[in-house]
């Protein structure tokens, strides 16, 4: 799974990141320390979150996420993300099925330590980072994987 450079917001409040790109959650994570900075913790931790090795309480939260792509910028829309119990860290953002794989076709090149975006539904799409075009004929924008889940470095 790849890992990119990502902005959350909320209100004015923005903070650079990274986002683990997770095909097998249903939701979207936000880590707590995160939440703490922008001064957004939740009110409660009413959600009970299942995961293969084990479970935890969550808060939900409203946010807006960019994805920080080679030559674009991917806004996904304002979305609840959940954050993890004081006794759970996560090191980044999870961007799960809500909001980014109900919002983007994802297209996962590993080989090439590469993922491709396009649009699922028509709606606005990627703004440029600055004045090059996408780099290929598809429609998908494209980005290089910082890193996988497993730790090891793209190209």
């Amino acid at each position: 799974m790849p890992v990119l450079k990502a902005l959350v917001e909320m209100g004015s409040r923005r903070r650079k990141t990274l986002a683990l790109l997770d095909s097998g959650s249903g939701v979207s994570l936000l880590p707590r320390h995160l939440a703490q900075a922008m001064g957004a913790m939740p009110g409660s931790f009413d959600f009970r979150i299942r995961t293969p090795r084990g479970s935890f309480l969550a808060g939900d939260v409203l946010l807006r996420c960019r994805l920080l792509l080679d030559s674009h910028i991917l806004q996904l829309p304002l979305s609840v993300f959940l954050v993890p119990e004081p006794s759970v860290e996560l090191p980044f953002v999870v961007l799960g099925h809500e909001p980014l794989f109900e919002f983007a076709e994802v297209r996962f090149r590993s080989w090439e330590g590469r993922v491709g975006l396009g649009p699922r539904l028509s709606q606005r799409w990627g703004a440029p980072a600055h004045s090059s075009p996408p780099s290929n004929r598809t429609g998908m924008l494209e980005a290089v994987g910082l890193a996988s889940a497993s730790g090891r470095t793209a190209r």
